[in-house]
């Protein structure tokens, strides 16, 4: 398995999802700190899961995409709404390597989806797809058959999309997959679950407040108005 990226020293912490356990385990969301000032929705953050024992980057992504994603996979899990498939008995990274390559799918289960699309059954557990390039995994979101939620982080086989660098052990495809086994699977309490909604929501309607002032929408905008300005991007606000 490839070292994971870990969580950047420099940057604004944005937001902490605690998860209350003995490792003391967090979900940190963070970005730049001079972005973190003004902060408009399409400003780059950075989701890590963080504890006494790991630090792995989940997602680098504009703020209000990882924003939008959490609040989107967290209500369905609180809701009871994503139980694990029965077909579905290994690690869900698992599955997703074997998805990869067309002849090792013998086992799995596809299904029409209501937008049309035709998908394994486990894609729907997805929170955020893996990266190989920057060794980001997939991170999925799901509820057990008595309704706990579960957070796992698992790889992607790093040489499907990109050629082997100099340098770099290169692994066969069925030697990779003998030795799979997720990064992580842990429970989230409900509890804490139900803390990080809400504390998503409100960071949400932050965001919302500081895109609104800082971000410039085009020619004409308010900003530039103000400023008396004719076109954009609005300058002195922006680039404060």
């Amino acid at each position: 398995m490839q070292a994971m990226p870990g969580r950047r020293k420099d940057g604004a912490i944005l937001l902490e999802l605690l998860f209350h356990d003995s490792n003391n385990a967090k979900l940190v969301i963070s970005m730049d700190k001079q972005e973190a000032k003004r902060m408009i929705n399409f400003d780059f953050a950075q989701i890590d899961y963080v504890s006494d024992l790991e630090n792995i980057t989940l997602e680098i992504d504009e703020i209000l995409s990882i924003m939008e994603a959490l609040k989107k996979e967290f209500q369905p899990c609180l809701n009871r709404q994503r139980m694990l498939h029965t077909s579905i008995k290994k690690s869900l990274g698992y599955y997703q390597a074997k998805d990869y390559k067309k002849d090792n799918r013998k086992d799995l289960i596809y299904e029409t989806l209501s937008n049309g699309f035709h998908c394994w059954v486990g894609s729907v557990y997805k929170l955020f797809d893996a990266r190989t390039g920057i060794n980001i995994p997939s991170s999925w979101l799901y509820n057990d058959k008595d309704g706990n939620i579960f957070l796992e982080l698992s790889p992607a086989y790093p040489w499907l999309f990109d050629e082997v660098k100099p340098g770099e052990k290169f692994i066969k495809y069925s030697d990779w997959m003998k030795e799979y086994k997720p990064y992580i699977v842990t429970k989230i309490p409900r509890d804490s679950a139900e803390q990080w909604l809400k504390q998503i929501n409100k960071f949400m309607k932050k965001l919302d407040r500081s895109d609104k002032k800082y971000r410039c929408t085009g020619p004409g905008c308010l900003h530039c108005a103000k400023e008396g300005k004719s076109g954009c991007p609005c300058g002195s606000k922006l680039n404060q």
